[in-house]
C-alpha cells in the first residue's frame, strides 16, 4: 500500500458519482467548497507571509525556504483547479439526471445559476418552511389558500 493517498482522476469520479444520490451529491460539493475555503485561506496566510513588506519576517527564510513556500501555493492553486472541476463535473451529473442545479455558496444561502437567490418552490422557501401568501386570520374567505 502507498504511503501517500492520491484522489481518483476526473473520469472515475465521474462515474462514481453517477452511482450517488442526489443529497449525497450536494454534500460532496459542499465539502468540495469547504476545502477550497481552506486552501484559498491557507494560501493568502502564506502570500501575506511571503510578502515583501513583511521584511522582518521574510528575512528569517532562506531562499530554499521561500522557493517552498512559493511551491505550496502553487500545489493548493492545482488542488483547487481539481475541486472546481469536480464540482463542475457534479453540476453535469445533478442536470444530466433532470434536476436544477441550485449551487450553494460559502455562506450557505441557496442560489441558482445566475447567483440571484433560489426560487421558492410550491411555496416551500429555503429554510423548508411553508411562506405564508396573503392575509391570514382575516376570516373573510372560506376555504384553503395557497
Amino acid at each position: 500500500m502507498s504511503a501517500e493517498s492520491h484522489p481518483i482522476n476526473l473520469t472515475a469520479f465521474a462515474e462514481v458519482i453517477q452511482e450517488l444520490t442526489l443529497s449525497t451529491l450536494y454534500a460532496k460539493v459542499a465539502e468540495l467548497h469547504n476545502s477550497i475555503a481552506k486552501l484559498e485561506y491557507s494560501n493568502r496566510q502564506l502570500e501575506e507571509f511571503l510578502n515583501p513588506e513583511q521584511e522582518e519576517d521574510r528575512a528569517e527564510l532562506t531562499e530554499d525556504e521561500v522557493k517552498d513556500f512559493e511551491g505550496y501555493i502553487a500545489e493548493n492553486e492545482g488542488v483547487i483547479r481539481s475541486m472546481k472541476e469536480r464540482i463542475a463535473l457534479v453540476k453535469v451529473e445533478v442536470e444530466n439526471r433532470g434536476q436544477r442545479w441550485i449551487d450553494v455558496e460559502k455562506n450557505g444561502e441557496d442560489r441558482d445559476n445566475d447567483g440571484a437567490p433560489a426560487p421558492i418552490t410550491n411555496g416551500t422557501g429555503q429554510n423548508g418552511g411553508i411562506e405564508q401568501q396573503g392575509e391570514s386570520g382575516s376570516g373573510d374567505d372560506v376555504g384553503v389558500h395557497l
